[in-house]
């Protein structure tokens, strides 16, 4: 049996609400195996939805990133909170 994105690409997903909308955030990264650049160690997308509070998800965003950290330094989650903590 052939293993799914989630076996093979960690996810992880962070929610909230705030400023008259609500926001899902998931982040998927990958071993940067193949990538002949110097001290990658992962890839990684993020995902961005967001919409009313009590209504349907009205926007998506993606966006990818490659980052010097391996999996065993930084998971999905960590990259996920390093990435929203950049912009606060």
């Amino acid at each position: 049996m052939l293993a799914g994105p989630d076996e093979l690409f960690p996810a992880a997903s962070t929610t909230g609400r705030g400023g008259g909308r609500r926001e899902r955030r998931t982040v998927r990264t990958a071993p940067a195996t193949g990538i002949d650049w110097l001290h990658v160690g992962q890839v990684f997308r993020i995902r961005r939805d967001a919409g009313e509070l009590d209504g349907p998800w009205t926007s998506k965003q993606i966006v990818y990133g490659i980052t010097d950290m391996g999996a065993g330094l930084a998971g999905p989650e960590e990259l996920g909170r390093y990435a929203r903590n950049h912009w606060e």
